[in-house]
């Protein structure tokens, strides 16, 4: 059976492409993934790869203060940070058209496909 889900590490560039825009605490990322983009996570699976990504320095992050209840995290790309989501996009456009080739291959005609006659 193929594997459901998300491959391996994609919610890495997940996290690095929505902190490009700003800043944001982690509560506000795993309800932006499900919300906008129909992610659903684990906050532990969230909050692991979030960890992840500041211990690479990736990411960076600050205690805000808050009026009302505990100060939160904030997390925030770095520069290095950006050179990963760089490498990541390139990364993710090679899979995009090795998808396109297989969708394309999975919808061709026998006649579109010439296969090396076996028999």
């Amino acid at each position: 059976m193929p594997p459901s889900g998300m491959p391996k590490n994609f919610m890495l560039a997940w996290l690095l492409v929505l902190l490009q825009h700003g800043d944001a605490h982690g509560y506000e990322i795993a309800r932006l993934l499900r919300d906008r983009f129909a992610i659903e996570t684990e906050p532990s699976t969230l909050y692991h790869a979030l960890r992840r990504l500041a211990r690479d320095g990736a990411i960076a992050s600050c205690w805000n203060p808050s009026e009302r209840g505990p100060a939160r995290r904030a997390y925030h790309l770095t520069t290095p940070g950006r050179a990963l989501l760089d490498e990541w996009k390139a990364t993710l456009e090679q899979y995009r058209v090795c998808l396109k080739m297989f969708s394309d291959l999975y919808v061709a005609t026998d006649e579109e496909i010439i296969l090396p006659n076996t028999a």
